[in-house]
């Protein structure tokens, strides 16, 4: 019981720590959520994610986090993909790079094609 209450204590020193010197907003709005359906996934359900996705997070950033952070790539056009995508990161931040992807697909397509005309036409 006392570790609890500690930990409680810790929470709420970390909490004031946190808001030191800021204003107090206005309380944000609640969502409403139909009867029967959870506001949340039970613990069991819920995906464990790393400290830099926060519930404030863009969903594509969240998405590459779940689906693409941490697991292996061994195909050459994927890895060149985030090759690319990781030299962009001296501009731009993930969120930015993730929503701009399908920009960067269509150029790396475009350019392949090119290649591939004038490598037609050399030969």
């Amino acid at each position: 019981m006392k570790k609890a209450a500690a930990l409680e204590l810790y929470a709420q020193r970390r909490l004031k720590i946190a808001s030191y010197g800021r204003k107090q907003s206005a309380p944000k709005p609640v969502k409403v959520v139909p009867d029967g359906i959870p506001m949340s996934l039970p613990p069991e359900q819920a995906k464990k994610r790393c400290g830099w996705i926060t519930p404030q997070s863009d969903p594509l950033y969240v998405a590459f986090h779940d689906e693409e952070w941490g697991v292996p790539v061994h195909d050459d056009k994927q890895l060149f993909e985030l090759l690319v995508l990781s030299g962009a990161l001296a501009e731009l931040s993930w969120p930015v790079i993730l929503s701009k992807r399908d920009t960067y697909r269509y150029l790396s397509n475009a350019i392949q094609s090119v290649i591939y005309l004038i490598g037609m036409m050399c030969f």
